[in-house]
């Protein structure tokens, strides 16, 4: 076994004078320096080895003289001294093979052991962590049994000194965590040596991005220390004892960017340990990760009639954990608070467990034609979460006002809203609405949709067919057909054909009576440039239209820009 195994060596020479070798000091002073503890009690020590640094430093040997022959005597009585051997001897000294005692000086650091009636028979030094005695004579001149053994009894007392404390640490979660997310952080410490460690200090250093922690401890009374944050007192610990602390908190929900969460402990007491390295802990340190919080949509576009826009903020990732807060406030662009949209701020909430929340800015709706503006907004401020990107937008308000324009010669100016047309006879009256409205410049690739309104102020009519013509410029989208009918034709006159030409659409109005009102709508989306006109009439099976209109736009190439108008015909 290796001598780090045992906590006290007891060396003596014997009859052969075994001593300590130059290299055997270095491993004894080794061998110390964990807490250990030493005798040699040796006649010859001195004699082969001389004032070794190991007898200076270790052993707290001022000086020495080899056998005490000074021409009178050798050491031939000695008596213990405090505060080890006092009240052992005087014992006489028996020596089998020869009295070659030493003459022993302490250091200041060292004190007497045993006193001989020549001199200073023996010493003794407290290193702190370490305890020694060195005797100039031999263990076996004491002379009786129960002598050695009462020597040898307090020299146990005097190296039953070492504690052998130590502490442990424990994470849990231990690699990443997220914002509110509960956490762990235990301490184990105990005492593995034979000594008993009186009242020690236990200093544990937690991060500050922890809040609502809880200390619980488990074996051995703690004491908070005043004013001192998570250290603690204990009580004595005795060898072979074990405690745990257990420190229970959440990560900050207030975070607003990753943070590194450092741990770490340690515990200092008076009493000499024989491992002081395991009295504390390597830093431990784990990720806090934030979600990144942004807007969905950096550069939306809104129509100035919307009403209003709603913006919608997004988590890269849900926090089971903890809400997540963010200010959002708008300023002015091109577009001006209180003319075109009204001003909007707070603070927006995304709960736990959800990725997103919206918000909504007011729109301002007006009739002077104007360009696109824009207006800014802007996030802030997140708890729980940083800001990640489009953090701020620009937002399009598109203008849907129409500026008046002059043509070369004069020509009725359409309405923006068909006027519906009355046939006195039958007290039928029809309108068609068109959006984008008619008479409007569209672009080829546009939507139009259409709005059919057919009422009766009259007497009951029965049996009504009504159409609408499509022109070729446009191709209809069935699915928009409202109500929905299968009938399609290739001209007005047509009852069914069909549907793959879908140039009329067909409705069978089996009666309307009087007050009674029928409607209709579809979409079509251009596809040629030039004039586009949809005729929609209200007749009775074979017999002239009762009532019809017809709304004209005219189509110019994508990205170009001009304007005609088209008159409304009533027939």
């Amino acid at each position: 076994a290796q001598i780090t195994d045992y906590s006290t060596i007891i060396w003596f020479d014997g009859p052969l004078g075994l001593n300590p070798l130059p290299a055997t000091e270095s491993l004894l002073g080794d061998f110390l320096d964990q807490g250990k503890c030493f005798l040699i009690s040796a006649q010859d020590y001195y004699a082969t080895n001389g004032l070794t640094p190991f007898m200076q430093n270790y052993l707290g040997v001022a000086a020495a003289r080899d056998d005490l022959s000074n021409g009178n005597s050798w050491q031939t009585i000695v008596t213990g001294a405090a505060p080890i051997f006092s009240g052992l001897g005087p014992y006489t000294l028996s020596f089998p093979n020869g009295n070659y005692t030493d003459l022993i000086t302490p250091t200041v650091s060292a004190g007497l052991a045993f006193a001989g009636d020549a001199g200073n028979a023996a010493v003794y030094k407290d290193g702190g962590n370490y305890r020694t005695t060195y005797w100039g004579f031999g263990l076996e001149t004491l002379p009786t049994t129960n002598a050695r053994t009462a020597a040898l009894q307090r020299v146990r007392q005097w190296c039953d000194f070492q504690t052998d404390t130590g502490i442990t640490q424990k994470v849990t979660p231990s690699t990443t965590v997220r914002p509110g997310q509960p956490l762990t952080y235990t301490l184990t410490y105990s005492n593995a040596g034979i000594g008993l460690a009186e009242p020690t200090l236990i200093t544990a250093t937690l991060p500050l991005a922890l809040t609502n922690l809880h200390v619980v401890s488990t074996g051995v009374a703690i004491t908070p220390v005043v004013n001192s944050a998570y250290i603690w007192q204990t009580a004595s610990i005795t060898p072979g004892q074990m405690s745990i602390i257990t420190v229970t908190g959440i990560v900050s929900p207030a975070l607003s960017a990753d943070a590194l969460l450092t741990f770490q402990t340690s515990m200092s007491h008076q009493d000499a340990d024989t491992q002081l390295a395991n009295n504390s802990t390597q830093p431990k340190t784990i990720t806090a990760i934030v979600p990144r919080i942004r807007l969905a949509n950096a550069n939306p576009s809104v129509n100035e009639d919307s009403g209003s826009l709603t913006l919608v903020a997004q988590l890269d990732q849900a926090n089971p954990y903890s809400a997540v807060q963010v200010n959002y406030a708008t300023s002015d662009g091109s577009a001006q608070a209180g003319s075109d949209y009204t001003s909007a701020s707070g603070t927006l909430t995304i709960p736990a467990g959800v990725l997103t929340a919206t918000f909504t800015i007011p729109l301002i709706n007006d009739t002077v034609a104007e360009p696109t503006k824009t207006l800014l907004v802007n996030l802030s401020q997140p708890l729980g979460a940083a800001l990640g990107t489009p953090a701020n937008a620009t937002i399009s308000i598109v203008d849907t006002d129409i500026a008046p324009t002059t043509t070369p010669t004069p020509t009725e100016t359409a309405t923006p809203t068909p006027t519906p047309t009355e046939t006195a006879a039958s007290g039928l009256q029809l309108s068609v609405a068109a959006q984008p409205p008619d008479s409007s410049t569209v672009q080829v690739g546009d939507r139009i949709t259409y709005s059919i309104v057919l009422t009766n102020s009259g007497e009951l009519v029965n049996n009504l067919t009504v159409s609408a013509t499509l022109s070729s410029a446009a191709t209809l989208d069935p699915t928009s057909v409202t109500p929905p009918t299968t009938a399609f034709g290739s001209d007005a006159l047509a009852a069914a054909a069909p549907a793959a030409t879908n140039r009329v659409i067909f409705w069978q109005v089996a009666s309307l009576a009087h007050n009674e009102v029928f409607h209709a709508s579809f979409a079509v989306i251009v596809n040629e440039a030039g004039p586009l006109t949809i005729g929609v009439q209200a007749s009775i099976a074979g017999a002239p239209p009762l009532v019809s209109e017809s709304v004209g736009h005219h189509v110019i190439p994508a990205g170009s820009a001009q304007t005609l108008y088209l008159p409304l015909i009533r027939r």
